[in-house]
């Protein structure tokens, strides 16, 4: 496509007239029409401008074919991630939770164990229902859509890796960290109040308040996940050896977490350790994470 038309399909997706454009430019409305019929064509300097203004490079004005690039996200891609990516990390915070209201009631506060139990088995069914809902309206998304063009400006993506993304990073190491020092104080200022349930229930303040910054951490991830579209693409149009290596991948990461919910259930079961033992559901995911470095490290 020329620039004219380029530049005529990029006014018309962001609603503008011609007399819109040229007032933002500072030209006449003539101008931009000669602009768009290829008849002239702007400096150099109003180039820039136009680049700046749509969030195209100059080569994807001069030479590309912005229609293509730039095309309705007629698939519903950007509704369905954001609803996915909620979903997620609902069901990870409610994981937390419950440890958090077990930790709370039945060993701080000295309720009823079968309260505690009852609350946290609440909140670990409702985050597996969330999962596995959010996993089959994701998976079924995938089947229907195996190739999605690029639908974010440059300039979206930009500002969400320069400015967003860096906020949520930042704010739930803040908050991870944070959790921590005022786990410490809580339990030096309670200890007058609660005696030896001084700990339990600073260690259960501590979880509701890094189970925020898991949850900014969970939500900016995926986020930034969202605007990689070349890697959903990839990801859903693997190549053969791509597709063995996820299924080992897929053997070894479910042995790994089977392992360790047996863990954490015989912990929480005969050792009183549901408020404590769930550790080794993080610790089961950073295996995993090793797991899958050495099995891209043999492609």
């Amino acid at each position: 496509m020329s620039l004219g038309q380029n530049l005529q399909f990029l006014r018309k997706r962001d609603n503008l007239t011609q007399e819109n454009l040229a007032e933002r430019m500072d030209v006449s409305r003539q101008t931009i029409s000669k602009w768009e019929a290829d008849t002239s064509y702007p400096e150099m300097d109003k180039l820039l401008q136009l680049c700046d203004m749509f969030g195209s490079s100059m080569d994807e004005l001069l030479r590309g074919d912005l229609e293509q690039i730039y095309v309705e996200d007629v698939s519903g891609y950007d509704e369905h991630m954001n609803s996915y990516i909620k979903k997620t990390t609902a069901g990870v915070m409610l994981l937390i939770a419950g440890c958090g209201f077990y930790m709370l009631l039945v060993e701080a506060l000295k309720i009823s164990e079968y309260i505690g139990n009852a609350l946290f088995l609440l909140c670990v069914l409702t985050a597996v229902t969330i999962f596995i809902v959010s996993g089959l309206e994701h998976s079924h998304f995938e089947q229907k859509y195996k190739n999605i063009p690029m639908i974010y400006k440059q300039e979206e993506v930009e500002e969400f890796a320069a400015k967003k993304f860096p906020l949520f990073i930042g704010g739930g190491v803040a908050m991870i960290i944070g959790a921590i020092i005022i786990q410490e104080i809580l339990t030096h200022a309670l200890y007058g109040l609660m005696g030896a349930g001084a700990e339990d229930a600073s260690i259960a303040v501590m979880i509701f308040i890094a189970n925020v910054g898991i949850g900014l951490l969970v939500y900016g991830g995926m986020h930034k996940s969202k605007y990689n579209i070349e890697e959903y693409n990839k990801s859903i149009n693997p190549t053969e050896e791509e597709k063995r290596r996820g299924k080992r991948l897929g053997v070894w990461c479910g042995s790994i977490m089977m392992v360790a919910a047996a863990i954490y259930l015989i912990g929480g079961f005969f050792f009183h350790g549901f408020g404590t033992w769930w550790v080794v559901f993080p610790v089961g995911g950073i295996i995993c994470g090793i797991a899958a470095m050495l099995l891209n490290t043999k492609k």
